[in-house]
């Protein structure tokens, strides 16, 4: 009988490589999914929404996460950091046991050779177990801080940007970056000049 992947080991390495390379996400989700395409389409689909939800909802995560752990999250190691992230996104946003990714948190942080701190990600992750009906809500100044962190901001203007009129502005640079000599280049049907 064939040995499965571990998924959740995957989505592991991938989280990891998209902080620490500073790889886009869609490319190297892309690229586990190529090398694991004979694997169960439901084994795909948990590993791309993990991937997915964590990537879109990592400040979220982490204002938790900060809550309920002793360590900011900013100072944890990259591989902790990402096994919390994961079990808290499974734990808050998909339809698993909190006993698995609580479980399989602590093992994949064994095997990794950080057997030393799985029982802090064994505390971490069961007491948002235990408090995700009493979430904590940030106050102004926490939200502040949190909202600084994120990449869809206009430092000029000191507002927060559409999602899409942010993905037109990544358009815009990506262009530029690639020294195109186009002066204009078109956005779902907006005109944007390029400067």
């Amino acid at each position: 009988m064939e040995k499965r992947t571990d998924m959740r080991a995957e989505a592991l390495d991938t989280l990891i490589d998209i902080e620490r390379n500073k790889k886009l996400s869609h490319i190297a989700i892309g690229e586990t999914l190529m090398r694991h395409q004979f694997e169960k389409k439901s084994d795909r689909a948990f590993y791309t929404r993990l991937c997915e939800g964590v990537t879109e909802r990592k400040i979220h995560l982490d204002y938790i996460l900060d809550t309920y752990s002793k360590t900011p999250m900013k100072k944890c190691k990259p591989l902790i950091r990402s096994l919390l992230r994961m079990g808290a996104y499974q734990i808050l946003f998909m339809d698993v046991r909190d006993a698995a990714a609580c479980s399989e948190a602590v093992s994949l942080a064994k095997k990794r050779g950080f057997g030393r701190l799985s029982g802090f990600v064994n505390g971490v992750l069961r007491t948002i177990v235990r408090e995700k009906d009493r979430l904590p809500v940030p106050d102004k100044k926490e939200f502040d801080k949190y909202k600084a962190m994120s990449p869809w901001r206009d430092e000029k203007e000191k507002r927060w940007m559409p999602l899409k009129f942010c993905l037109e502005k990544m358009a815009i640079k990506l262009v530029v970056s690639m020294g195109l000599r186009k002066s204009d280049y078109i956005v779902e049907n907006r005109y944007i000049e390029l400067s």
